[in-house]
């Protein structure tokens, strides 16, 4: 997982975290957020490791 995505400060919270596994591929998919306690933005990401 990454920082904040305005100001890229490592100070955050993650605030949601949701994992799921394909049953075609067998690829895990993750979604986040995270709220940044510098810039008080929040960020939402996507990633898969395939």
């Amino acid at each position: 997982m990454q920082g904040c995505g305005n100001c890229k400060s490592e100070q955050v919270k993650v605030i949601y975290a949701q994992w799921s596994v394909s049953v075609a591929s067998g690829d895990t998919y993750w979604d986040y957020e995270v709220f940044c306690g510098e810039c008080g933005m929040y960020t939402s990401r996507s990633f898969s490791e395939n």
